[in-house]
């Protein structure tokens, strides 16, 4: 009987600890978004919400809806292309479907639009569960730089800096509902009903 007591709680603890991205990251996460322009010595302050959560019936994609103050949430799909080799994708469900590497606990994405080349880390981590979220603006259009008989190196001016650690929210609890009694009435012939 002791060993099989103890054989459950291996196999308890195993299942647990075997959990993996980004089933470890399932839930409600929300903080503080700081948005810092360059030469800017105040932070932007903006609430920020990540939900994560499995699509029924459909494996290897996952809800990925990202809410910043008062927008519109954007509701994406996180899409784990080859989970092994920590190729991933977020794809926007507008046609816009953006490449994402896994490696450690970071998710990093890097695109281009107009003339802004940004970077994007989302750093999975736990004990405490956390979401580290990391945005940079940088300037496309590259300056150029080294000496002769060097290679020539393209440098890029980053614009702007967006951080945020969002903690995991709590699953509410279920309340129990009291039962009111039954008032009796009085029917159409003054009867109690």
């Amino acid at each position: 009987m002791r060993y099989l007591i103890f054989f459950l709680l291996l196999i308890t603890g195993t299942a647990k600890a075997q959990l993996s991205f980004p089933k470890s990251h399932l839930g409600v996460w929300q903080g503080t978004l700081q948005i810092t322009p360059v030469g800017s010595p105040n932070p932007q302050q903006v609430p920020m919400r990540i939900i994560l959560d499995s699509l029924r019936g459909v494996q290897n994609r996952y809800t990925f809806t990202i809410q910043y103050g008062q927008q519109a949430a954007r509701l994406y799909e996180l899409v784990a292309v080859d989970a092994a080799a920590g190729k991933y994708q977020i794809d926007e469900k507008d046609g816009i479907v953006l490449e994402a590497s896994k490696i450690g606990d970071q998710l990093t994405t890097q695109f281009s639009v107009e003339n802004n080349l940004i970077t994007t880390i989302y750093t999975f981590l736990t004990n405490p569960d956390r979401i580290g979220f990391a945005l940079y603006f940088s300037d496309v259009r590259p300056g150029k730089t080294g000496g002769q008989g060097t290679t020539p190196v393209l440098t890029y001016a980053i614009k702007s800096r967006q951080l945020a650690t969002l903690a995991r929210v709590p699953e509410p609890k279920a309340v129990p509902q009291k039962k009111e009694p039954v008032k009796k009435r009085k029917g159409l012939f003054g009867k109690r009903v």
